[in-house]
């Protein structure tokens, strides 16, 4: 059986149609309602008290007037109790945010809300809010991601890629994918970061991205740099490469290297543990890190990185 092969000139694949559907619930202008009403309720409840209060001092009953001055207090109370747990129990923590505190929420309240929100940038993308969907994703990682996950910024590059045709922000994206996924173990192998890889690898191959075309100047500007022993100069080079592209490798040892030829080695190991993190099993970073600590005089650190770049 063939395998099926993507022609790197080929459009980006449209997304498959789909029915028009209701937009999820937006329940901001409910809370803050709820909010300016309980306000209102106890500020009335709490002017009814005082007039109370008087109307029994002038009848010469003043007992009777403090009495309904505490009932209609309790009745307030009461009241205002209510709709502070109703507002509470409302959705998206609204209130807090309003009254700029942010109140702490269990984790199955935000797994909830964070489904919730995906619901929304779903529906935004299907009714062609592109923008807007964005914005929701963005949302999601702000506020409602506990634990790292690839999806929002996987579905932020296909919404640029397919939609919104802006190869060089879909790219950007997809390479946050993989900068997270290698960040963290258990998401290396994840199906979103072999899909992002795929994407990213298409793009690339239409060689259109002005981006794309000006990391590859800075990168040849770097290795010329160096060639002339002008790290300095290398080393800017590289640093604005691997601004265009986190996931460039090339980019990231290169300002290692660089840094290491000036002695600033804490520095290159910075530059060093990002290039780490991003592939584990990449020999030039065993071999580099084995030169910087040959230059400090480690000779068994060194010993042992050469041991594992020979093992990959």
């Amino acid at each position: 059986m063939k395998e099926k092969r993507t022609r790197l000139d080929a459009p980006p694949r449209q997304p498959p149609f789909l029915p028009p559907s209701e937009e999820p619930k937006d329940r901001t202008n409910l809370i803050h309602f709820l909010t300016i009403f309980a306000w209102v309720v106890f500020a009335a409840i709490t002017v009814g008290g005082f007039v109370a209060l008087g109307i029994g001092s002038h009848s010469g009953d003043p007992k009777r007037g403090l009495t309904l001055f505490l009932a209609i207090l309790g009745i307030g109370f009461a009241a205002t109790l209510f709709f502070h747990l109703l507002i509470q129990r409302s959705a998206e923590g609204m209130v807090g945010r309003f009254y700029g505190f942010r109140r702490m929420r269990p984790e199955e309240e935000i797994e909830n809300l964070r489904e919730d929100a995906y619901d929304r940038a779903l529906w935004l993308t299907r009714e062609h809010r592109y923008e807007a969907a964005i914005e929701e994703y963005k949302k999601i990682m702000r506020e409602y991601l506990t634990t790292p996950d690839l999806k929002p910024y996987f579905k932020i590059g296909e919404i640029y890629e397919e939609h919104l045709n802006d190869p060089g922000h879909a790219r950007k994206a997809y390479q946050r994918v993989l900068f997270v996924a290698a960040r963290h173990a258990e998401l290396k192998d994840h199906p979103l970061a072999r899909e992002a890889h795929r994407r990213l690898s298409h793009l690339r191959g239409q060689d259109t991205d002005p981006e794309l075309e000006r990391m590859n100047r800075l990168l040849r500007s770097g290795d010329e740099f160096m060639l002339a022993e002008n790290y300095e100069a290398a080393f800017e080079k590289y640093r604005l490469a691997s601004q265009l592209e986190l996931s460039n490798m090339k980019a990231l040892l290169g300002c290692a290297r660089a840094l290491a030829r000036l002695g600033r080695f804490k520095e290159a190991d910075t530059w060093l543990t990002h290039a780490r993190e991003l592939d584990p099993k990449e020999p030039r970073v065993h071999r580099l890190q084995a030169e910087i600590h040959e230059a400090r005089g480690d000779r068994e650190a060194a010993i042992a990185e050469w041991e594992a770049c020979i093992a990959k």
